[in-house]
């Protein structure tokens, strides 16, 4: 149980609302605690339930006004948020500890909220925009969805501009606020790993062994926040995009090009390596090794995509989505469908259709 060490102010009804709202949606557990007027600095081992023997403490950490997510060098990470009201800290809303991947020894896993890192990303945005507003939770959906697309269209050189240029829209919205930067360069860098394990071609590295998330949270100047994202930058680009796609990206750009505009229609490797002048021996070699699928797989991803697209319009019929995205077989849809997406396109429906009601 989350230890209460402070009396939660009964005037902050629509914060208590929207944590509660926090809670349900993500499974996390938060506590409001209100602000000292005399504090600068944080300690989150004073807010800690877990009985933790690890001998190298962290040091307090500055208050902000926007939030962050917290990692201790124990391998547990906690979600601060806090109340602002007149440009004033009146308090702070801090989760349960959450691990996010290997904890100290001395740690048992029900002293804590277990969570894969891309839940631990997702859930922080939602706390953050429910308690304070000024953290813009759409620039990080923003890059991320340009990410997406260059990984769909396979275009490293279109990705590695989005990772120079992030720094420079993150300073601009943190206005010189060392704090708030440090929020926002956080939270792509949790963004980058949730991609690289969505993605990713190659063995996933787990998070914190190529920047520990402690250091991210100790950090102290900008430079070394940059560092930091600097190592996960590449190794994003590493990770999604290997050498075999910037050896050919031009060719496969091109054929994924082609599949992607002629989905709905029957399409066989022999063509599409013809239309980019390769033999389809060579083609299905290269194919393979940049993109980490085989060519039917990889259409078979685009048709799914875009059935997900449709199921969306109540207007569409399901029985005639098949067809239309270049099934010619509807158990198979249905078939490749669960397989991909882990739900039937009737149940698939009904989620999206049921969480648009919510809204």
């Amino acid at each position: 149980m989350f230890n209460i060490k402070t009396r939660i102010d009964t005037q902050l009804q629509h914060n208590f609302s929207n944590i509660s709202l926090f809670t349900t949606f993500s499974g996390v557990k938060t506590e409001y605690f209100e602000a000292q007027a005399d504090r600068k600095t944080i300690n989150f081992c004073e807010y800690c339930p877990v009985h933790c023997s690890f001998e190298q403490k962290p040091s307090p950490i500055s208050l902000n006004k926007i939030g962050l997510t917290y990692f201790c060098p124990a391998g547990l990470s906690f979600l601060y948020a806090p109340y602002v009201k007149d440009n004033k800290i009146l308090g702070y809303n801090i989760s349960e500890p959450i691990s996010y991947g290997k904890t100290a020894d001395c740690i048992s896993e029900n002293e804590t909220y277990c969570l894969p890192l891309s839940m631990i990303s997702k859930t922080s945005r939602l706390l953050f925009a429910l308690s304070n507003q000024k953290f813009n939770v759409f620039l990080i959906e923003s890059l991320t969805n340009q990410l997406i697309a260059t990984i769909k269209e396979l275009n490293p050189e279109k990705a590695k501009d989005i990772l120079n240029n992030a720094i420079k829209e993150f300073m601009i919205f943190s206005e010189g606020n060392f704090e708030i930067m440090k929020t926002y360069l956080t939270q792509f860098i949790l963004m980058l790993y949730e991609l690289i394990d969505e993605y990713r071609f190659i063995t996933k590295p787990t998070y914190g062994d190529l920047f520990p998330g402690h250091k991210l949270s100790q950090a102290d100047t900008l430079g070394v926040l940059t560092s930091g994202f600097d190592i996960v930058s590449k190794e994003f680009m590493l990770q999604i995009f290997p050498a075999a796609v910037y050896r050919h990206y031009a060719l496969l750009q091109k054929a994924t090009l082609i599949i992607r505009q002629n989905f709905q229609n029957k399409l066989t490797q022999n063509e599409i390596a013809n239309a980019i002048f390769l033999s389809p021996s060579y083609f299905s070699k290269i194919f393979k090794e940049a993109l980490g699928c085989t060519f039917n797989q990889y259409v078979n991803q685009v048709r799914i995509e875009k059935a997900k697209e449709m199921l969306q319009l109540p207007n569409i019929r399901i029985q005639s989505i098949p067809e239309m995205v270049g099934f010619d077989n509807r158990s198979y849809f249905g078939k490749i469908f669960k397989q991909l997406t882990g739900t039937t396109p009737g149940q698939y429906r009904n989620s999206i259709l049921s969480d648009s009601r919510i809204k």
